[in-house]
């Protein structure tokens, strides 16, 4: 499991990257081949184009996912190629041992030339920046405008989220394996993981090529801030309330579904309840008093009136 332990002066100063970033999307894209070699229902599907289009020279950079659990991030924020390539090939010792070490410890066997590489041999040094750029140019840069596009259209609708619900809502929603239990974001993770970003806040960034679980790094060029990837939206998500497939109002029955949606943005009272599902008072009352019993709501008397609110458990179901 993984645990980001949150402050207010974190929830302050949460933001998203301003593009997105070539050698992380590259790490990503050889994380995502090694665990699932076939594309997910839904996702793209750019896999058997990126095995074909290959580069010899650029088989070093597998070792940039030495296991199934495990990927290295050189960079996550650079977004200029040219830039980026010239932050990993002169990144500093330090950030080459941290990762000699992870691989260490994931693999029975470290490669002769990252050992040299670790020790800034400027053959290997150039031969690992030529395989970035051979992988840049034949397997990343093509897609790139579709990269460009997923990331501006997740950010847009996060935002969008974050304006109308609060940031509360849109952190809960970055991912179906996201959940915020008080102020600490929770999420399946291949082992336990508690982080603690001091203040600092969180970068968030949408992948367009990761599909699993949301990872948490820090940024190589400053290792106080905490990077937080996610899978971007592909814009062909269903509307949550489609009602031939509607998951949610199966389960508790279209107007309960409807009520409990009624309350994902702020709590509401009972009226409030019956004018936004256009349902009776009367009926507000009951389906409020079921999911209440169920867990799912709680209700607070406010003056004459009841406001309701999700719990924890409430909003998990609707995520």
């Amino acid at each position: 499991m993984l645990r980001v332990h949150l402050t207010a002066e974190d929830l302050g100063r949460i933001r998203f990257a301003g593009a997105p970033a070539p050698i992380l999307e590259a790490a990503l894209m050889l994380f995502e081949l090694r665990n699932r070699p076939r594309s997910p229902r839904g996702a793209p599907d750019w896999r058997g184009t990126v095995r074909s289009a290959f580069p010899s020279n650029a088989r070093p950079l597998l070792h940039l996912a030495p296991c199934r659990d495990r990927v290295l991030f050189l960079d996550v924020l650079t977004p200029d190629p040219e830039e980026a390539f010239h932050v990993v090939r002169n990144s500093t010792e330090s950030v080459h041992a941290a990762n000699l070490e992870i691989i260490s410890r994931m693999s029975s066997h470290v490669p002769p030339w990252l050992m040299r590489y670790v020790e800034g041999d400027v053959k290997v040094l150039e031969a690992f920046d030529k395989a970035l750029r051979s992988f840049h140019a034949a397997c990343l840069a093509p897609h790139w405008s579709g990269v460009n596009a997923r990331f501006h259209h997740d950010v847009t609708q996060r935002m969008a989220t974050l304006g109308h619900y609060g940031v509360v809502e849109m952190l809960s929603t970055l991912s179906p394996d996201v959940y915020l239990n008080g102020m600490t974001i929770e999420s399946p993770y291949p082992r336990d993981r508690e982080i603690y970003p001091g203040g600092k806040g969180l970068v968030l960034i949408p992948s367009a090529f990761w599909t699993g679980y949301p990872l948490c790094t820090w940024n190589p060029q400053d290792p106080s801030q905490y990077v937080f990837i996610y899978p971007a939206r592909t814009g062909r998500e269903r509307p949550v309330a489609e009602p031939d497939r509607d998951s949610l109002a199966a389960l508790l029955g279209p107007t309960r579904a409807a009520v409990l949606r009624a309350l994902r943005g702020q709590p509401i009272t009972t009226s409030g309840i019956a004018r936004q599902v256009g349902i009776s008072l009367p009926s507000a009352s009951e389906h409020a008093a079921t999911l209440r019993d169920a867990g799912l709501i709680t209700s607070r008397r406010h003056g004459q009136a009841v406001r309701h609110d999700l719990t924890h458990l409430g909003r998990a179901l609707l995520h």
